[in-house]
C-alpha cells in the first residue's frame, strides 16, 4: 500500500492569473473542513475559505492585489485589481490568511466538506486550528 504525503502542495490562480499562489496543507483539501461563511461580504462574493498560516502561502504577482478593509471587524479582503476575483481575508498583524477555496486550481466543490460560520451574528476571527 502506497503510502500517503506529509503535506500536499496546491496551486492556484484569480481569474486573468495576475495572481497565483501555492500553498502546502497537511492533508488532502476533501478531508478538511471548508468555512461557508454567511457574512454579507462573503455572501456576496461567494468565497468558501480555509484557513492557513501566512508563511505557507507564496503569492506571485501580489501587487495586483487591491484591499477592502471591513470598518467593523477590521479584516483585510484581498482581490485581484484586474479581474475582481476574491482571493483571501486577513487581519494586520495576525498569523494566519483565509484563502478562497474557489481559486484552488481543479478543485471539486461537490467534493469537499463544509462546515457553517455565521458571520451575520459572530464577530470573532477563526485561527488555524478552527478557534476563535
Amino acid at each position: 500500500m502506497a503510502s500517503q504525503p506529509s503535506t500536499y502542495t496546491y496551486s492556484g490562480s484569480c481569474h486573468c492569473r495576475s495572481v497565483n499562489f501555492t500553498f502546502k496543507f497537511p492533508m488532502p483539501l476533501t478531508s478538511t473542513l471548508v468555512t461557508n461563511c454567511n457574512c454579507t461580504l462573503c455572501t456576496k462574493n461567494g468565497t468558501l475559505n480555509i484557513c492557513r498560516l501566512k508563511k505557507d502561502i507564496s503569492i506571485q504577482g501580489e501587487e495586483k492585489l487591491a484591499s477592502y478593509v471591513r470598518s467593523d471587524t477590521g479584516c483585510v479582503h484581498l482581490f485581484c485589481s484586474g479581474c475582481g476575483s476574491s482571493m483571501f481575508t486577513t487581519r494586520d498583524g495576525d498569523l494566519e490568511m483565509y484563502m478562497n477555496v474557489r481559486m484552488v486550481d481543479d478543485v471539486d466543490l461537490e467534493a469537499l466538506r463544509y462546515r457553517k460560520h455565521d458571520g451575520r451574528s459572530v464577530q470573532f476571527w477563526m485561527n488555524v486550528e478552527g478557534r476563535g
